[in-house]
């Protein structure tokens, strides 16, 4: 492709392709700061149409037998990052598994902890009839501390998947969360950051 600028050149080949996702390869020694909010890959994420996945891998791909999903609550961006989890074990040379987890406030009522925990099940697809589906478990805990528990869970995994929700706020783009870089720059596993396309607010 021949292009005057590398992030307009890949935001059109995606829509030319009508790709649904974008990779990128991160190195591991690169600044956080760089190539998550900065030039190039921000201005990729700013303008490719479809989710940039961001990969940060300290290994093998090929290598990778654990995954780690946390997940904030269970929109259908969330369901993405998770099939992204399924789809990445899918595609290894070794049999992998996923862990789905979600921290909840300590306080939710049963009836919405049951409701949540169902509906993160609906997700997860039959172990039976030699689908070849990667197993999976999930983790629903009570508590606070999020990125703590994310870290804490981080040293028996592989990979951690995140997910990074960019947004438009009166016509200025708005990256990633603090909570998203702080998890980065402090995760010793390799990880993978799933950016939403940009959108301007309803309303």
């Amino acid at each position: 492709r021949v292009d005057s600028d590398v992030p307009d050149g890949i935001a059109r080949v995606a829509l030319e392709q009508g790709a649904d996702l974008v990779v990128l390869s991160v190195a591991p020694s690169a600044r956080l700061g760089r190539w998550l909010f900065g030039d190039p890959v921000d201005a990729i994420c700013r303008q490719v149409h479809c989710p940039v996945v961001m990969a940060r891998l300290r290994q093998d791909p090929a290598e990778l037998q654990r995954v780690l999903v946390p997940v904030k609550d269970p929109t259908a961006g969330a369901l993405e990052q998770f099939q992204l989890a399924e789809r990445f074990i899918s595609s290894g040379a070794l049999p992998g598994s996923i862990t789905l987890f979600h921290l909840h406030d300590p306080l939710l009522p049963a009836g919405e902890q049951q409701a949540l925990r169902r509906q993160l099940e609906s997700w997860i697809p039959s172990q039976g009839g030699g689908s070849g589906a990667a197993p999976v478990e999930l983790e629903l805990v009570g508590g606070y501390g999020v990125s703590a528990e994310i870290l804490r869970r981080s040293r028996h995994h592989d990979l951690v998947i995140l997910r990074s929700q960019r947004r438009m706020v009166e016509g200025l783009p708005i990256p990633a969360s603090d909570r998203a870089s702080s998890l980065l720059r402090r995760l010793r596993c390799s990880s993978l950051v799933v950016s939403d396309p940009l959108h301007a607010p309803p309303g």
